[in-house]
């Protein structure tokens, strides 16, 4: 692992050579951290091994039999691709990869990505402890299980998503507004896992709410209003509205509450009886 920071990567025209000529905090294998910076190493690796350059490659050997077109490839100033980001696909493109790899490697009859290597990428080699949802990460796929089905998922910036479901069969994209005018403080990216677990799972499956099998998906608890000697104690909110208390009012009457209800995270208040639901935030 080396003593690189992202943000490191703005205005440098080397960046194969700055990355590697900062100190080497731990051996290979002995920490994990997520490295734009050392995925454009791979970039200029691949570039070196195959005589060409990685968007050549990739062309050749994957792109042009899915029928992909990339608008656009950002090449660094050394004249390496970028490793990590600024590759500009459709949807469409986007979903024909996922597909790919939902059928092992092999397109149209053809195995355009060896099986064996393929499974091999998506095995976990590091397990980060339910952060969020059971993930772990394999060679550039964050591993998850959600809902009880294992998640194969590629993410890009902003949330432009590739989740693949092996056991249902499915393949679902996600794409976010990046527009120019957004920054970060503006932009609202819906949580995509928590879509799958709460809107296609069911669907997918036909069940009304599925089952949280899962030992790292959100536990949820009843919401309860009760009286101070014990009795009356009812249901507020269920576990299944996926919402959380935050803290109550000074003077006892009303609740604030966080929740990623409609897929935004949003900051809610309420009456102590469950009454009276208000939302803080935007629309």
């Amino acid at each position: 692992e080396y003593d690189w920071d992202y943000t490191e990567e703005e205005g440098e025209p080397w960046i194969v050579r700055a990355v590697l000529e900062r100190p080497r905090i731990a051996a290979p294998g002995e920490e994990f951290a997520y490295s734009t910076g050392l995925t454009q190493v791979l970039s200029a690796v691949i570039t070196e091994s195959a005589g060409g350059s990685s968007c050549d490659f990739a062309y050749d050997r994957l792109f042009a039999p899915l029928g992909i077109d990339v608008d656009y490839w950002h090449v660094h100033p050394d004249g390496y691709h970028a490793g990590g980001d600024s590759m500009f696909l459709t949807p469409r493109e986007v979903a024909r990869f996922g597909q790919l790899v939902l059928q092992g490697g092999a397109w149209e009859g053809e195995q355009l990505v060896p099986a064996e290597w393929l499974a091999e990428s998506l095995e976990v080699v590091w397990d980060l402890e339910c952060r969020p949802w059971g993930s772990g990460y394999g060679y550039l796929w964050w591993l998850e299980e959600v809902g009880g089905n294992q998640v194969w998922t590629a993410s890009g910036y902003g949330g432009q998503d590739l989740h693949i479901v092996p056991d249902l069969d499915l393949v679902l994209v996600l794409t976010h507004d990046l527009t120019p005018e957004e920054t970060p403080v503006d932009l609202e990216v819906v949580p995509s896992l928590a879509m799958l677990h709460d809107y296609i799972f069911p669907a997918v499956t036909d069940l009304l709410h599925q089952d949280r099998t899962s030992a790292c998906d959100p536990q949820g608890g009843d919401i309860v209003g009760i009286r101070p000697d014990g009795s009356g104690r009812t249901v507020i909110l269920d576990a299944t509205s996926s919402i959380a208390p935050w803290s109550w009012s000074p003077d006892g009457t009303r609740i604030a509450l966080h929740t990623n209800r409609d897929l935004n995270d949003e900051i809610y208040t309420m009456a102590a009886d469950g009454s009276d639901l208000q939302r803080l935030t935007r629309e």
